[in-house]
Order: structure tokens, then sequence, then C-alpha cells
């Protein structure tokens, strides 16, 4: 073969070192992307795998919860906060849905009711109004001087919500199906017990000194908070709802 030939003509396999660097390196490119393919593969199965774990041991939680709210929130320990914004994220999707369902089965007729935007102030406006009370109820419990975390507050609000969940699923699963009347009863029992499981936060945590404020003072101070983060929230963005859905009456 010629000196200046990259290539032999009979079975094409390099003779330079550059050709052969190159052909190296090709092969190790492969090899690397397949690597990558398969790490990512086994990454998607584990993801899959933690999420059905996740959600097993919150419907044995989810159980347990329905049987003994009280009781369970009683005995929450601190941890992780999955469990409870699992029950608050689901009770807000449920309000959001009903709430769009009963609307458009009454006004479906005059108007369309914008889904995304019912559905996503709604939930929205229920996530932070959850989180915002959790985090008065946090400051009540330092004044009352008893010490619970962040974490450990959301999960025994979402302990506490599991009738409420329960009865926003049912009013969610009527309005889907148009049967207004039961909807709305589900839907009153949902959000009026809602209120009560949140101000039971207060008396599922124990007193660990007898210089620590009575739960009954405790209930007023984080009615009071609570109130002002229900104006708040709900003026600010169900108000925006509400001038979306008088547009639409314009038009």
């Amino acid at each position: 073969m010629p000196e200046e030939a990259k290539f032999c003509g009979e079975c094409g396999q390099p003779t330079s070192v550059e050709s052969k660097g190159k052909a190296a390196s090709a092969t190790s490119y492969g090899q690397s992307s397949g690597a990558a393919s398969t790490a990512q593969s086994i990454a998607e199965n584990e993801y899959v795998q933690k999420s059905k774990d996740v959600s097993k041991h919150y419907f044995s939680v989810y159980k347990k919860q329905l049987k003994a709210p009280f009781f369970e929130a009683r005995q929450m320990a601190d941890g992780s906060m999955i469990n409870g914004m699992i029950s608050i994220v689901l009770f807000s999707l449920a309000i959001g849905l009903t709430i769009y369902f009963n609307v458009q089965g009454a006004a479906g007729e005059f108007m369309d009711i914008p889904f995304f935007s019912t559905v996503a102030n709604v939930f929205i406006a229920w996530i932070i109004l959850f989180l915002l009370v959790a985090g008065v109820f946090f400051i009540t419990f330092k004044i009352m001087r008893s010490e619970v975390s962040f974490g450990n507050l959301i999960n025994r609000m979402g302990s506490l919500l599991a009738l409420p969940m329960t009865a926003s699923l049912a009013a969610m699963l009527t309005g889907l199906m148009q049967i207004g009347f039961l909807s709305s009863l589900f839907l009153m029992i949902a959000i009026s017990t809602s209120t009560l499981a949140i101000f039971s936060v207060i008396f599922s945590v124990e007193r660990k000194t007898e210089k620590a404020i009575d739960p009954f003072y405790g209930v007023i101070i984080a009615g009071i908070g609570t109130s002002i983060v229900i104006v708040i929230v709900f003026v600010t963005i169900l108000g925006s709802l509400i001038n979306e859905m008088q547009n639409l009456m314009m038009f």
C-alpha cells in the first residue's frame, strides 16, 4: 500500500494512528451511549418503582386515618411530609374539579367555562391556603411552647383530612356524573369538615410543659391568623376567577 493510504484496500482497516484513534473513539462513543441509555432506563424504572411504593404506603396509611383520623394524627412522628401533601393535593384537586363540573353543568348552556383556569385557580388557592395555615399553626405552637416541625404539622393535617378528602372525591365523581344535588352536598361536607380538621390539629399536639398556653387560646390565635389568610388567599386568587367569568358573561 502507498504510504499516504489511510485504509487497507482489501480489509478496510485503518493504517494510521489517527484513523485508529478515530475508530476507537467511535467505538467508545457507541459504548458510552449504550451505557447512558441503560443507566437512564434503570433510573426511570427505579422512579416508577419508588412511585408505586409511595402510593401503596399512602393508601395503607389512608385506610388507618379514615378509621381513626385524630388518633393517627396524635401518633404522628416527625418525618417527611409526603403523605400529608398527597392528601392536601388530592383534596384541592377534587375541590377544583367539583366546582368546574357544577358551574359548567349549571351555566353550560349560556357560556363555556374555561377548564384549566377554573380548576387551576381553585387548586392553587387551596394549596396555598393549607400551607399558609400550617405556617400560622407552626407559629401558634411556638407561642404555646409546643415543639413540632412544619413537616409534622402537614402530616397531622393530612391525617385529619382523610374524611374531607373522601367527601371531596365523592363530590367530584357525582359532579362528573352531573348529579348536581349530591355533588353540592358532598362539597359542603368536604369544606365544613376540612375546617374542623384544620383546627383539630391544635388538640392533636400534646403539651410538653405546664407553662404552655391552653389549647383553647391556641385555637383563638390560630383562628385569627387563619381568618386573615383565608381573606387574603381567596380574595386575591378567586377574585381573578370571578372576574374572568364575568368577562365571559359579557361576551
